[in-house]
């Protein structure tokens, strides 16, 4: 509130702006601080980065979008991806991946990372280029066990759109698949296809309960977080109205 005060009547309070961005607890308050201290030190990546994210966090999409492109010579390759990732602009995500990993039969080579592979197939997963996804299952085999757990959701999806509902069951029941609300939200669809209504109906009563840990975000200080959650809870209503149908 002092800090906010002081600006408001042009006094200098000799502290800066990164540090009474830092010590705000209002976000917006935050993002001017950042705003003004990027604006004289354009070249603060840290800045940058916290700019992108807070943008990012309060919902302000089209915002970071353009801090993207204006700063984008102060990133490198690797977190221009993430951020175009995080962004949900995928295309250009995918195109800077691509380039790291020039052809499906490099992913082979033991100099791929498998954070590498990971991005790749996450691009491919939001495109919905199954086809993509389902030529790399002989490179899900050979990943260490924590890079299975974050990409056998996608695995199982490739397969879900190719028909193949018992390989899409088996890539989401495995030991390999994270316990999270997008694992549970396609375990209720495959268990109500394949008319197990009971297994269903716990798995949107867990959804829903996976929904609810964190009802912090709807305090205003994460739009992003709280529109993500609102469509999830969406989306097991749905799934539980067409159970009830059942």
């Amino acid at each position: 509130n002092l800090a906010d005060l002081a600006d408001r009547v042009r006094f200098p309070l000799r502290v800066p702006d990164t540090v009474l961005a830092k010590a705000s607890t209002n976000p917006c308050l935050s993002l001017y601080f950042l705003q003004r201290f990027l604006r004289d030190n354009p070249d603060s990546k840290s800045t940058i980065q916290s700019v992108l994210e807070l943008n990012s966090r309060m919902g302000y999409l089209d915002s970071a979008r353009g801090i993207l492109i204006a700063y984008s010579s102060k990133l490198s390759e690797v977190e221009k991806g993430k951020w175009y990732e995080q962004l949900g602009e995928w295309e250009k995500a995918l195109e800077i991946f691509e380039k790291q990993i020039q052809s499906n039969e490099n992913l082979n080579e033991n100099s791929i990372s498998t954070d590498k592979i990971t991005a790749l197939i996450q691009c491919y997963g939001h495109l919905e280029m199954w086809d993509k996804i389902r030529a790399l299952e002989n490179v899900f085999e050979k990943m260490p066990p924590n890079a299975k757990k974050e990409n056998a959701l996608w695995f199982s999806c490739a397969e879900y759109h190719n028909n193949n509902i018992e390989k899409a069951r088996n890539f989401l029941l495995s030991d390999h698949t994270n316990e999270n609300i997008d694992s549970i939200l396609y375990k209720t669809i495959y268990a109500i296809r394949s008319e197990d209504y009971e297994n269903a109906s716990n798995y949107i009563v867990k959804g829903f309960q996976i929904l609810a840990e964190n009802n912090s975000i709807f305090d205003g200080s994460d739009a992003s977080e709280a529109t993500r959650s609102m469509v999830y809870a969406q989306h097991f209503v749905e799934l539980n109205e067409a159970l009830m149908m059942k």
